[in-house]
């Protein structure tokens, strides 16, 4: 009824015509009704071309993740996906990337040509572009060339880094390893045990730590034998607390103990 209000079709045929072939043909039943009814006014033209415009353009198409309020929207064949609230309809990734998927911790990893991406549900990107994120468990892992680092769900902060060696803990703190030596941070990245320990082992209450007294008296001589009255070793706490020094002795059963 909408297009006999606007152009004054008397014909029930034709008006019958059109409503079958509603959207995408509304601009031809304008052109075909000139023919007919040699009348073509302006607002018609304008109206026509808008409203076929909008039906004739692409699909949007979604795909909601299960048990959330969430979920991917694109364009038909644009291969650009981005993400919206489906109750409140408000965007929350704009539709740049290649690929999303989420993670029921609350965050989205998002793809395209130049690396990935994770961003939380409020559109803010946690970690900037990588070449790799991996989820595990309480925390994400991510690379990026020589870089690596960790994300933590909990405290909602990053460490990264480069290093020798980088790694989460049976603490769950950070160990680091750079030119042979290791240290503790927390998952803040504040340095808790310097990293200036030959050795350093968690014990799954404490860390035991030694180093040499006098790097010109190294701990291992050149025999590749220790000798642990040349160490300077000690414990700390989880939280990076000295607790005792260690003797020679208990240093020896630490440190050796197959």
């Amino acid at each position: 009824m909408l297009l006999f209000f606007i152009v004054n079709i008397p014909s029930i045929d034709f008006l019958t015509f059109c409503d079958k072939n509603s959207g995408d043909k509304l601009f031809f039943c304008l052109i075909l009704n000139f023919i007919i009814m040699k009348k073509f006014s302006f607002f018609a033209v304008l109206t026509a071309m808008v409203m076929c415009l909008c039906s004739c353009g692409p699909k949007e198409i979604t795909s909601q993740f299960a048990k959330t309020n969430y979920a991917t929207v694109t364009l038909e064949g644009s291969g650009k996906y981005g993400v919206k609230d489906v109750v409140s309809n408000q965007e929350i990734i704009p539709q740049v990337y290649s690929s999303i998927g989420y993670y029921y911790s609350g965050y989205f990893l998002a793809q395209d040509a130049s690396g990935v991406r994770l961003i939380d549900t409020t559109g803010k990107e946690v970690i900037p572009l990588q070449d790799k994120i991996a989820a595990k468990e309480n925390y994400f892992e991510f690379s990026k060339g020589k870089s690596t680092g960790f994300y933590f769900i909990k405290t909602q902060t990053a460490v990264s880094g480069d290093y020798d060696t980088l790694e989460v803990d049976k603490a769950g703190n950070v160990l680091f390893l750079k030119n042979g030596l290791a240290g503790i941070m927390n998952t803040k990245g504040t340095v808790i045990i310097p990293g200036e320990y030959s050795y350093l082992v968690f014990d799954g209450e404490n860390y035991n730590a030694a180093k040499n007294k006098n790097d010109k008296r190294p701990i291992v001589g050149k025999n590749g034998k220790a000798n642990w009255s040349l160490a300077d070793a000690q414990v700390f706490d989880k939280n990076g607390k000295a607790v005792k020094k260690l003797t020679a002795a208990q240093a020896k059963k630490v440190f050796e103990k197959k």
